[in-house]
């Protein structure tokens, strides 16, 4: 959420040349009427945000993480929050922690998960921080990966399966632009790969050539695309005990979608998930504390055709 001071409870007027974009403390609910929040009952589809019985979004259709047979669940997860500085001077996104990033709060990411999403990894040695700036128009990521003791940043990864786990390091980023938490086949939502590979000029993202409305925005073949995506860059890798990779990206989220003429303000609201992945490794989550949240396509891996929000940050 966009404020001024640090007061998670109200909204306030802007101050010119001084305001913070903040996620405001957000706890899904739990399932409502009957036990559908419980591990093994069925979900009814029968509660408010169930879009009048259409599916939801939240629910995890004939999965249990107790292992129940054909029931479903919904999920019920904390919420990371974030508070994105205001900046009257916009970081160059080159890779390299710049001044601008001084006054910008430090989060951990550190819900660590096995290489292939079937589990928690608590052995994991890869974590990182995210910091956030806001200019107007412009948010702002830097992204900063320790504790990956194994290079890999000279691949090219090309995400041609709806869940992939890249064949380098990197970062996946995921962004609701209105943080409606209404995830498939929308055009608001949207996840990418940013590669370990300072070298590279694009990022890598799914999209399903037969059915036009699957796959992420952030795919220049997708039939929502705008360059939502102003900018990015990997640092490459560094040894030692220190920062191993720093990335940077740019997240344009003015003038385009339902609300061409939206303005970001004090109170403005945007879902974002950061993971850092140690290619073969690990998996480490800003926001996801569960392995099984993005289950899709019969995969926990990162999936860009059908985006759901059901655990990203604010």
């Amino acid at each position: 959420m966009v404020t001024n001071n640090g007061d998670l409870s109200e909204k306030t007027d802007q101050v010119p040349g001084g305001a913070r974009a903040r996620g405001p403390a957000h706890r899904r609910g739990g399932a409502g009427g009957g036990s559908g929040g419980e591990p093994g009952d069925a979900y009814p589809y029968t509660q408010p945000g169930d879009k009048k019985y259409v599916t939801n979004t939240d629910v995890l259709e004939r999965f249990s993480p107790d292992g129940g047979d054909n029931q479903s669940y919904k999920v019920t997860a904390d919420r990371a929050q974030a508070d994105a500085s205001f900046t009257t001077q916009a970081p160059a996104v080159d890779g390299v922690k710049d001044a601008a990033w001084n006054g910008a709060k430090s989060y951990p990411i550190g819900h660590t998960f096995d290489a292939g999403m079937t589990g928690d990894d608590p052995d994991a040695t890869t974590d990182g921080t995210l910091r956030l700036l806001w200019d107007g128009p412009v948010l702002y990521g830097l992204v900063q990966v320790s504790g990956d003791s194994t290079e890999s940043d000279t691949a090219t990864p090309n995400w041609n399966t709806p869940s992939y786990a890249a064949n380098t390091d990197g970062i996946y980023v995921s962004m609701d632009v209105y943080n409606d938490q209404w995830g498939f086949e929308t055009d608001t939502q949207g996840t990418f790969f940013l590669s370990a590979n300072p070298n590279l000029t694009s990022v890598t993202s799914y999209n399903n050539a037969g059915i036009p409305s699957l796959g992420s925005f952030f795919n220049p073949a997708n039939q929502d695309y705008s360059t939502r995506l102003a900018a990015f860059k990997s640092s490459g890798y560094t040894p030692g005990s220190g920062v191993n990779y720093t990335y940077e990206f740019a997240l344009q989220l003015e003038g385009w979608g339902d609300q061409p003429d939206r303005q970001l303000r004090n109170g403005t609201k945007v879902g974002l998930e950061v993971g850092a992945y140690d290619q073969g490794h690990s998996f480490t989550y800003w926001s996801k504390s569960q392995y099984f949240t993005g289950l899709e396509d019969g995969s926990n891996l990162p999936d860009s055709q059908r985006i759901p929000n059901r655990d990203w940050g604010s």
